[in-house]
């Protein structure tokens, strides 16, 4: 074993233990970094059968495999993360209208409630 192998394994150990003991997660979710840790690990410890799979798939080098799984990949992540970002932009706007209207609704009681306690309000005449 060379030592790149030993250092990938072990980050890749450490980034699946990391993900699957500290953050909250669904089980589809922590089955999916399992069998993606599985995945990594086999092909950090075989890089032939990386060569291999590419080879039957059309690809040169199972480097360029990996190159383009990892490139679909980062995009669908980045396609999740966009549409997260957008629903949780949408639940914030409508929680400060919803504030504003219920601050505008509070001062306009208390502006009834100070006018009645002082009397009737004066009209202005002119």
């Amino acid at each position: 074993m060379r030592p790149i192998q030993v250092v990938l394994v072990f980050l890749l150990l450490l980034i699946s233990i990391v993900f699957l003991s500290r953050l909250r997660s669904s089980s589809r979710n922590r089955i999916m970094i399992f069998v993606l840790a599985v995945i990594g690990i086999l092909m950090v410890l075989m890089p032939d059968l990386t060569t291999t799979v590419a080879h039957f798939l059309g690809v040169g080098r199972g480097a360029d495999l990996i190159m383009y799984f990892s490139l679909i990949g980062i995009f669908f992540i980045l396609l999740v993360m966009y549409s997260r970002l957008r629903e949780v932009d949408a639940a914030i706007t409508t929680l400060v209208r919803q504030l504003a209207i219920d601050q505008a609704y509070h001062a306009t009681e208390s502006n009834k409630l100070s006018a009645d306690s002082n009397g009737s309000p004066e009209i202005d005449k002119q």
